[in-house]
């Protein structure tokens, strides 16, 4: 098994390395082989600079926003899951096993998606954006009878 993790970014400087730096230290002893692909889409800043020290997997898309950005990942990732996560994105050290156990434990899954932690956020940025989590939650259990948000960040 083998995981590919996809990173769009654009302009990320001040929060790339905080995101890579976690997700390094989360696969340097993961049960599985991994690889990191950093999709830089047109930045002006050090972001490519920042995602090369770390020696990660650079590459490049001049269509702009994060979809396209996701898609170029996507064709390039050799892994047998890929992982979407946003530059601002810090995975736990967990994240890893708890994501292969949900693939192990039932056939059925083909997504595996998780909230955030708004750690760049101001505290009232933080409240506003719990409360509407929340009520998607709701919603779609409601609605769906099951939790079935994919948040595109951590997915």
């Amino acid at each position: 098994m083998k995981i590919s993790f996809v990173i769009p970014a654009f302009n990320e400087e001040v929060l790339l390395p905080d995101c890579l730096d976690a997700l390094v230290t989360a696969c340097e002893n993961a049960p599985c082989e991994t690889e990191i692909l950093v999709v830089d889409n047109g930045s002006t800043d050090r972001t490519k600079l920042i995602a090369e020290e770390r020696h990660v997997r650079v590459l490049e898309e001049t269509k702009k926003g994060p979809t396209w950005a996701r898609q170029a990942g996507f064709r390039q990732a050799s892994g047998d899951l890929i992982a979407h996560l946003d530059a601002d994105t810090r995975i736990s050290k967990a994240w890893l096993e708890r994501v292969l156990q949900a693939f192990a434990e039932n056939e059925k899954v083909v997504a595996v998606s998780g909230p955030y932690r708004y750690y760049d956020a101001t505290p009232f940025e933080r409240v506003t954006l719990n409360f509407f989590t929340l009520i998607a939650y709701v919603l779609s259990y409601v609605a769906l009878q099951k939790n079935s948000i994919i948040w595109g960040g951590n997915v």
